[in-house]
């Protein structure tokens, strides 16, 4: 294709990279986040062992999460704005909106729009019962527009409060990388 160029063959796989950062972070410790991931100790994780592999884990899932949210929610908004030269003009005279602009955006097309947990006690939710061990699928999509929560939720509102929205989870299953994704 023509993308081949771009693939070296020879680089080494993700992985080893992550794995070789790490070691250089224990031979070396600076002051960055690589640096104190590697003095976590099974304290800090309660009780699991801090071994390679899960620090390896941990870092691709946070790249893996963090690029594909943030690359959804950028691609998200710029469909916003191309398709609403009023709203990129309203934008580009009051930049006061754009903070609002760029929360409405997540509450109006998340960039995740479900996520699937498992129930760890049996319980009843708005007349739907469920079981210890059932599996839900959490719609953030959907919350974000349930007109019990906003006000006309299929408009596009950039001075909505929209402050609240699920787009990066809730509690203590928000997303970590939520305000590097909103800057």
């Amino acid at each position: 294709t023509g993308l081949d160029h771009l693939i070296d063959p020879d680089a080494p796989p993700l992985s080893s990279v992550f794995l070789h950062e790490l070691q250089v972070r224990r031979d070396q410790p600076r002051d960055d986040f690589l640096t104190e991931l590697t003095t976590l100790t099974p304290d800090d994780l309660g009780g699991a062992p801090v071994t390679d592999r899960f620090l390896v884990a941990f870092l691709t899932g946070a790249m893996v999460a963090g690029h594909e949210t943030t690359m959804n929610a950028s691609a998200n908004l710029t469909v916003l704005l191309s398709g609403d030269p009023e709203l990129q003009d309203r934008l580009a005279a009051d930049s006061t909106l754009i903070s609002g602009a760029i929360d409405e955006s997540l509450r109006f097309r998340s960039p995740v729009q479900s996520f699937v947990r498992t129930a760890t006690t049996a319980t009843e939710l708005h007349g739907c019962a469920m079981n210890e061990g059932d599996k839900l699928m959490v719609v953030f999509g959907a919350a974000n527009h349930d007109p019990d929560r906003w006000e006309d939720p299929e408009t596009f509102d950039p001075t909505r409060k929209a402050n609240g929205h699920l787009s990066f989870g809730w509690g203590i299953h928000r997303c970590i990388g939520a305000p590097f994704a909103k800057i």
